[in-house]
C-alpha cells in the first residue's frame, strides 16, 4: 500500500492544516524506522568485529606463550653451549660424515644443510640412534636362561627414533634423514616417511576450517584422526556452528576450502616442534575444549609426567603426538574432497595431496581425487560412532553415483590459474579465495 498517496486522497476530506500534521508524523515514524535498521546493522558489524578481534587475540596470545615458553626452555638447557657428536649415515661410504654440533640447538636440518643445500631441501623426516642409552630406549639388562639361571647381558642397542627436521637434537647419536623419493630397501621407512606425510595433511585442514569460516560461526576441530593412507583421503573432524545443520555443502564450498589449503600451503611454512609440560599445554589451549580434551587423552596414555607435544606452522598452533614433515614446501597436489556429516553438528572433512617429489598426470589425479570424497569410515568420533553414523554412512554410499572420467572436472583443476593467452597453466599458481563461507547462507 502507498501510504502517501492514501494521505494525499485524505488531505482532501479534511483540513488542511491537519493533513499536513499527518505527513508530518509519517515523515518521522519513517526516519525513526530507518535509523533503527542502521542501528541494528551497526550492532550486528560490531558483534562480527568483536568476534574477529577476540579471536585474533586468542591466537596472538596461543603465539605469545609459544615463544615465550620456547625461549624459557632454551635459557634453562643452554646455560653454555655444549657440543654433541652426529655421525651422519649417507646413500654410501663416501657420503658418510661426523659432525660436532651443538646440543639443544642444532636440529638435522642443520646437519644436512652442512651436507648440501639439495640433501637438506629434499630431507623429510630423521631417524636419530642415540649412541648411548638414554631412559626412552628399552634395554634388557638382564637375560633368563632355559635352565632359569639369569646372567648379567650387554645393554640392547638403543633404538631409533623418528625425529622432526626442525626439532634440537639433544645428545650424541647416528642420523639418518628420509626422502620422498628414496633409495632404501626398508619398506617401513617408506610407511613412515607416508605417515608422517598424511598426518601433516589433516593438521593443515584444521587451520583450514579455522580461516575458511566468519567469526560469528563456532567452528572447533574435535579431533585429528589417525587414517591409514590406504583409505585414500585423510580426515579432520569438526564440531560446526548449531546453525549449520540444514547445510548441504556444494562443489563451491569444496572449491572455495581447496583455495584457502593454497594459500595456506603456498605460504611455505615449516612446522616447529615444542615439547612442553602437560599444565603448560593446558594454559596455551585453555579457551579451547576440544583441544584440552585431546590433551587429557593423551596425559593419560602417556602419563602425566610426559611431555605433550605442540606444532606451530604460521599462527596456527595445534596439539599433536606427531612426526610431521619439515614444511608446506613439500606438498605440491592438496584439495578439501569432501565434507560429511556424521551427526547433528559433527561433520568429517576430507583431503586429498601428494607431495612434489611424487605429483602425477591430471588424469591419475582425477581418479585419486573421485576415490577420496567417499567417507572414510575408520576411527570415526564415539559421539556419532554408535547413534546417526551407521546411518549416514549408507546415505551417502548409496549417493553414490557412477564415475566419468572424461567429464569430470577436478577440483585442482579448477583452482589453478591459467594464461589468457594460451590456457596453459601458469605454474604454481593457484586462485585467491574470496570472502569467507557466511553462516546466513548455510542456514
Amino acid at each position: 500500500m502507498n501510504l502517501t498517496k492514501n494521505l494525499t486522497l485524505i488531505s482532501n476530506l479534511i483540513h488542511p492544516r491537519t493533513a499536513q500534521k499527518g505527513l508530518l508524523i509519517y515523515n518521522e515514524v519513517r526516519n525513526v524506522a530507518k535509523l533503527s535498521l542502521c542501528a541494528a546493522h551497526r550492532i550486528d558489524h560490531d558483534e562480527s568485529k568483536s568476534l574477529e578481534s577476540r579471536h585474533k587475540g586468542e591466537t596472538q596470545r596461543r603465539n605469545l606463550l609459544f615463544d615465550e615458553i620456547k625461549r624459557e626452555q632454551l635459557s634453562n638447557r643452554v646455560p653454555r653451549i655444549e657440543k654433541i657428536e652426529v655421525k651422519y649415515k649417507g646413500r654410501g661410504l663416501a657420503d658418510d660424515a661426523v659432525m660436532f654440533m651443538n646440543r639443544h640447538l642444532s636440529t638435522p636440518y642443520h646437519c644436512a644443510m652442512h651436507i648440501s643445500s639439495s640433501v637438506a631441501n629434499s630431507a623429510v623426516l630423521a631417524v636419530v640412534t642415540p649412541s648411548d642409552a638414554q631412559p626412552n630406549s628399552k634395554v634388557t639388562a638382564v637375560q633368563a636362561k632355559h635352565d632359569g639361571e639369569v646372567s648379567a647381558t650387554e645393554a640392547a642397542q638403543p633404538e631409533p627414533i623418528l625425529w622432526d627436521l626442525h626439532h634440537p637434537l639433544q645428545y650424541n647419536c647416528s642420523m639418518e634423514l628420509l626422502r620422498f623419493n628414496m633409495d632404501n630397501k626398508n619398506q617401513r621407512r617408506h610407511q613412515e616417511v607416508n605417515k608422517a606425510y598424511w598426518r601433516t595433511c589433516s593438521v593443515i585442514l584444521g587451520a583450514i576450517a579455522r580461516e575458511a569460516f566468519k567469526e560469528n560461526q563456532k567452528v572447533g576441530v574435535l579431533k585429528i584422526p589417525e587414517v591409514s593412507v590406504e583409505n585414500g583421503a585423510f580426515c579432520c573432524d569438526l564440531i560446526l556452528d548449531p546453525k549449520m545443520r540444514g547445510w548441504k555443502v556444494k562443489e563451491e564450498d569444496l572449491l572455495f576450502l581447496s583455495k584457502v589449503a593454497r594459500r595456506i600451503v603456498s605460504k611455505n611454512l615449516k612446522f616447529e616442534r615444542l615439547d612442553v609440560e602437560t599444565e603448560l599445554a593446558r594454559d596455551v589451549f585453555k579457551h579451547d575444549e576440544h583441544r584440552l580434551h585431546t590433551i587429557a587423552e593423551m596425559a593419560t596414555q602417556q602419563g602425566d609426567d610426559e611431555v605433550i607435544s605442540m606444532y606451530r606452522f604460521g599462527e596456527h598452533i595445534e596439539v599433536c603426538e606427531g612426526p610431521l614433515i619439515s614444511d608446506t614446501f613439500k606438498i605440491f597436489h592438496f584439495v578439501v574432497t569432501a565434507l560429511h556429516k556424521l551427526g547433528s553438528n559433527t561433520w568429517r572433512m576430507q583431503g586429498l595431496s601428494l607431495p612434489e617429489e611424487l605429483k602425477v598426470q591430471h588424469t591419475v589425479w582425477s581418479l585419486l581425487e573421485s576415490r577420496a570424497r567417499k567417507l572414510v569410515k575408520e576411527d570415526l568420533p564415539d559421539k556419532v560412532e554408535s547413534d546417526e553414523s551407521d546411518e549416514r554412512i549408507k546415505t551417502d554410499e548409496s549417493d553414490d553415483t557412477k564415475f566419468n572420467l572424461h567429464r569430470y572436472d577436478s577440483i585442482e583443476n579448477r583452482t589453478k590459474i591459467r594464461s589468457k593467452s594460451s590456457g596453459q597453466w601458469l605454474q604454481k599458481e593457484w586462485a585467491e579465495p574470496q570472502g569467507m563461507i557466511d553462516i546466513q547462507r548455510c542456514d
